[in-house]
This record gives structure tokens, C-alpha cells and sequence, in this order.
């Protein structure tokens, strides 16, 4: 049976696993932080497309977080904007649609006069913008085409110079227009990266940092029990087996024994299976009793009641989107739920905050660290 980690290894293993996703989450909520500083921008991208801005707070707390009570106003901003924004692009994709005649040189002479034609787009763009219409065009074009005739443009006829202003007055409405799209996209994605952004700190989000990151942590630990269990049995395995496998269904017929070719295949065989069988929240009983295995240091806030909480609480984000169910309260009948320390009720949400955080990776590493060295004996 060599090969295979050691205790110690498997134990640093699960160290260096659980700092990268510690590290993961500080990066994601650094990375998503959302400030005054960042609605600021938002909000000036609106202002670009003719939005209002979002609802702003003091500029003396722009590097100060948002908290949730503020998140819960600030997106109902977010909301508003980005159908304002959804209902202009739409509207303005159609009117795209309809001008698609209105090319930037319908005649053709602008590319034939570059610096006249230059200087016209210029004169354009101080008057037309995104919501200028065909009529308000024409307007715009009489009155330049008026005061061309008060400038001289040697060796050009002036017919020429009124067919480079009609070509400057279409290729200014399509900048204008095209600035237009570019700022409604711009205000679009940032409206979106906020969006995100706060779905990372709300309890109940799918993408919660803290939730995925507690999911994580117990996979890893899963992992990492599992493996300091298999050591164990392949290390002591006529101690071990005897305790873990008590039952008929735990018998070894004299056929597998055969097909198994070898001691050595057959004990690794009675080993994965025994494995497989179980879940964490088994293995777990199984250390404390009748193994005996210190998985926590049993102080009066970290108990192994408090593991197997950790185990049922992993399950409902998994299974449940987090909401409690009745799984979750499973309790003797006329007695509290047994392992529902922290009063949650069914349907409520058993979120993964800072401190809960902070409590899941402490029981985790000290368990994986226990058990490691039990393990490893």
C-alpha cells in the first residue's frame, strides 16, 4: 500500500488549499468593493447618456463601504437606470436600423476636399447631437450652407462646398450617434459590474464570496478527512476496521476474498468500500466515538457539535440555496433541534458571515490538524 500521502502531508496539503481560498476571498471583496468613488463613476456614465445619476451619499465617505442597508437603496437605482439604459439602446438600435441611408458621404465630395470637409464636421458638431432629427438636420444644413457664401473657398464651386457640408452634416450625426451608442454600452457594463458587485456581499446570492468561499472550505476539508482516514485504516487496519464495520452488510465473503488476488488488494478494497459508503458528518462521529479522536480543542466555543453544524450548514448551500429546511432541524421529537446552535428557523437564510467565516476555517484546520496526527501514529 505505498504511495500514498502521508497524515502530514494530506494535513499541509489542506493548509495551503484553504490560504489560497482565504486569499481568493479577500481578493473578490477587494476587487468588488463598492465605494463613493466607484458610484461616482457610475453615475457619471449615466450623466454622458442623459441619465440622472445614482443616489450619492457625503463625498466625505467616498472610500467608506456600502453597507447593507445603503445597497439595498443604491440598487434600486441600479435597477431603474439600466431599464432606462435597456429601453434607449433598443430604441436607439432601431433608429440605427431605419438611418441606415444616412451614411457619412452621400455625395461623395467630402473625401475629395479633406480640410473643407474636416471643417464642416467640426462646424456640425457644435450643433447636432444624439437626438437630433432628419428636420433639425436640414435646418442646420440651410444655415451653413448660408454661411459658406460669405467665405471664399478658392478653386472650389460653391456647389461643390454645398455637397461637402450635406456630407459633413451626415457624418456629424453619425459621430454623434455612434458616441452616443459607445457611452450607452460604457454605462451599461459598469451598471452590470455593479450589479455583480453587490451580489457578492448579499447572504442569499448564488455568487455570495463568503458562501462560495465556506464551500469551498468544506469540500477541501472533506477531501482532507477522507484522505486521514484512509491513512489510518491502511496503517492500522486490523485495529480500525473491526470498530468502523460492525454490521452483516460489513461481512467479506469468500469470494471477494478471492477475486481480490491479494491481502494487500483485498484490505485496500474493504477499505473504499467502507469509505464509500459514508459521509463526513459519519467519519466524524466515527473520530469521536468509538475512535475517540480530539477533532476541536473542545473549548466552550469550539465544540464537535459545532463540526457537524458546520457539515449541515455546507449541505443546505449546497442542496438548498442556503434556506433552512427540515433536514437542517432534525431533532428528537418533544426536545430543540440537536444541532441547530444558532436559532435559525426553516426557510430563513443560515448565512455565512464574517464571523461564521471565521469560525468554519478555525474548526476546520484544527480538525484536519487533530486528526492528522492521529492519523499519522
Amino acid at each position: 500500500m505505498g504511495g500514498e500521502q502521508s497524515a502530514e502531508e494530506i494535513r499541509k496539503r489542506f493548509a495551503v488549499e484553504q490560504q489560497h481560498i482565504r486569499q481568493y476571498v479577500g481578493f473578490v471583496v477587494e476587487k468588488t468593493l463598492i465605494d463613493e468613488e466607484r458610484v461616482a463613476a457610475v453615475s457619471t456614465a449615466l450623466k454622458d447618456c442623459g441619465q440622472k445619476g445614482l443616489p450619492r451619499r457625503p463625498y466625505s465617505r467616498i472610500r467608506e463601504p456600502y453597507s447593507e442597508n445603503e445597497l439595498v437603496t443604491l440598487m434600486d437605482g441600479v435597477y431603474a437606470a439600466t431599464a432606462e439604459l435597456r429601453s434607449e439602446m433598443i430604441a436607439r438600435e432601431i433608429r440605427a436600423t431605419d438611418e441606415t441611408h444616412l451614411i457619412s458621404m452621400p455625395t461623395g465630395l467630402g473625401v475629395k476636399h479633406p480640410e473643407l470637409y474636416s471643417k464642416w464636421t467640426k462646424w456640425f458638431l457644435d450643433f447636432v447631437n444624439a437626438d437630433t432629427t432628419e428636420d433639425e438636420l436640414e435646418g442646420f444644413e440651410a444655415m451653413a450652407t448660408e454661411e459658406a457664401k460669405l467665405e471664399d473657398e478658392p478653386g472650389i464651386p460653391h456647389e461643390s462646398v454645398v455637397k461637402v457640408i450635406a456630407d459633413a452634416a451626415n457624418r456629424a450625426k453619425s459621430i454623434v450617434g455612434k458616441t452616443r451608442r459607445s457611452h450607452l454600452y460604457r454605462a451599461q457594463q459598469l451598471l452590470r459590474d455593479l450589479t455583480i458587485s453587490s451580489r457578492v456581499v448579499t447572504p442569499e446570492a448564488e455568487i455570495n464570496v463568503l458562501r462560495q468561499g465556506f464551500i469551498l472550505l468544506m469540500t477541501a476539508f472533506d477531501a482532507a478527512i477522507f484522505d486521514l482516514m484512509r491513512v489510518a485504516l491502511r496503517k492500522r487496519f486490523f485495529d480500525l476496521i473491526s470498530v468502523i464495520g460492525k454490521t452483516e452488510r460489513d461481512s467479506v465473503l469468500l469470494k471477494d476474498i478471492g477475486a481480490a488476488g491479494s491481502f494487500e488488494a483485498l484490505c485496500e478494497q474493504i477499505i473504499e468500500e467502507q469509505l464509500k459508503k459514508r459521509y463526513i458528518r459519519d467519519l466524524l462521529f466515527l473520530l469521536q466515538s468509538p475512535l475517540g479522536v480530539d477533532c476541536v480543542a473542545n473549548s466552550s466555543d469550539e465544540k464537535h457539535i459545532h463540526l457537524i453544524e458546520l457539515v449541515m450548514r455546507r449541505n443546505l448551500h449546497v442542496h438548498n440555496r442556503g434556506f433552512v429546511d427540515v433536514k437542517y432541524l432534525e431533532h428528537d421529537p418533544g426536545k430543540p433541534p440537536k444541532y441547530n446552535l444558532f436559532g435559525l428557523k426553516l426557510g430563513e437564510v443560515a448565512e455565512i458571515d464574517p464571523e461564521y467565516w471565521g469560525r468554519a476555517n478555525s474548526l476546520c484546520e484544527k480538525c484536519v490538524t487533530l486528526v492528522s496526527l492521529w492519523a499519522g501514529r
